[in-house]
């Protein structure tokens, strides 16, 4: 009896520390690497429950059935299975955005030892890059697994809570400089938004052509290689009609200077600007949303510009 009642306390004991532990899906095709990466994070103290996968379709199926905290993601699948891509060839990040298809509110954090790609996988969406080249022990590796879980927690706890935004939208933030893109992404993340990062118009398509979610608002500069931020918006709202826009514009132009009101459908922030100013306008278009029947609440200006 007493036999019975010990391994009845201890599986209840198990089953609360793995309930309150950070559950880690590591998607890597090097075994002996994944298995690394599996025994540092389930050394003592075990604040992890960590499940293997060597293949981004395995991952999406993994995703799909079993709740995920953070994806750590191998910079090789992240660009895309088979990819050859290294140096200065560019990488369409196949791996990385299959599995943000999935939830684009998962923080995945790519590991690798290529630096360049690793930026540019922050500029396709990842959360966090690992310089393995580096050589980082696991106390490191552990603390931004735990960074990353906490910025998506504060984000839901700030959403949840009325904290930051009422009601968050689902941002689609476009931006050929990657700095740019992870410093705007996280003052966007930070007041409950979710937002999905990318750096090309054409990403951005592509992106939202094959998203299983819609978008809210477009946040972009007027000018983007290749296409003109108006023009972006123009063929996104083929797939999202109500898709309303924030750009960010050199000289008024003909966009003309008129009174900020929530109840617009685009939005236009003069640059340079600084975030104190983003913030501003930010607090415009939450205060409109959600919309009405495809418009903000309320009826207004179309154009709003802020000096």
């Amino acid at each position: 009896m007493e036999m019975l009642i010990s391994n009845k306390l201890q599986s209840e004991k198990e089953e609360s520390v793995e309930q309150s532990a950070i559950r880690v899906l590591v998607v890597d095709a090097n075994s002996r690497q994944a298995a690394a990466t599996r025994r540092a994070l389930k050394e003592p103290p075990a604040d992890f429950v960590v499940s293997p996968a060597r293949q981004i379709w395995s991952a999406v199926q993994i995703l799909s059935g079993v709740p995920i905290d953070v994806v750590l993601l191998s910079l090789d699948l992240a660009r895309g299975e088979g990819s050859s891509a290294k140096g200065d060839q560019p990488a369409d990040f196949a791996g990385l955005k299959s599995l943000q298809r999935v939830s684009d509110e998962m923080p995945i954090l790519v590991m690798g030892s290529d630096l360049e790609q690793g930026e540019s996988a922050l500029g396709a969406g990842a959360a966090d890059f690992l310089n393995t080249s580096t050589h980082f022990g696991t106390d490191v590796l552990r603390q931004r697994i735990l960074e990353a879980f906490e910025r998506r927690a504060a984000a839901i706890a700030a959403v949840s809570q009325g904290a930051q935004t009422a009601t968050p939208m689902r941002i689609l933030l476009v931006d050929e400089d990657s700095l740019v893109l992870r410093l705007l992404r996280r003052n966007l993340e930070h007041r409950g938004h979710l937002v999905t990062p990318l750096q090309s118009p054409h990403e951005a398509i592509e992106f939202v052509k094959g998203a299983s979610f819609g978008f809210d608002l477009l946040v972009c500069d007027e000018r983007l290689g290749g296409m003109e931020g108006e023009r972006l918006r123009q063929l996104l709202r083929r797939y999202a009609p109500a898709l309303r826009s924030l750009f960010f514009c050199s000289q008024v132009g003909s966009f003309g200077v008129e009174n900020s009101s929530p109840m617009s459908s685009e939005f236009y922030l003069r640059k340079p600007y600084d975030l104190e100013e983003f913030g501003e306008v930010l607090d415009v278009i939450e205060a409109g949303y959600p919309w009405v029947d495809g418009r903000a609440s309320g009826a207004g200006s179309d154009s709003v510009f802020r000096p």
